[in-house]
Parts: structure tokens; C-alpha cells; sequence
């Protein structure tokens, strides 16, 4: 018996799971952005820096 890949006789499979996997992660980085922007609300700017390890930018 032959072991066939999954994608086997589905055209565009692979750019479907591509497209999937680029837009998966996203909500956890806009997550974590989140999660900064609140804590600079109520912390101040340096703080959420120096907390998230993240520039003054983000």
C-alpha cells in the first residue's frame, strides 16, 4: 500500500494551509499588544517597556 501526503489531488491545498497558518498567529500578537497598551493606561510608559521587554514604540 502507497502512504499518500494529504494534499494529494487537492489543488491549492497547500496555499490554504499557508494562508492559514500566516493569519493564525495574529491574534496573539495583537493579544499581547493589547495587553501592553492597557498596562501603559494604567502604569505609565517606562513601566510597560521595562514589563513586556518591548521598545517605547509598541
Amino acid at each position: 500500500m502507497l502512504n499518500q501526503h494529504i494534499g494529494v489531488r487537492c489543488f491549492g491545498h497547500y496555499r490554504a494551509t499557508i494562508y492559514a497558518m500566516e493569519y493564525n498567529a495574529m491574534p496573539d500578537i495583537a493579544k499581547l499588544r493589547m495587553k501592553t497598551l492597557h498596562f501603559r493606561e494604567r502604569h505609565g510608559i517606562n513601566a510597560s517597556a521595562e514589563n513586556f521587554c518591548v521598545s517605547i514604540r509598541v
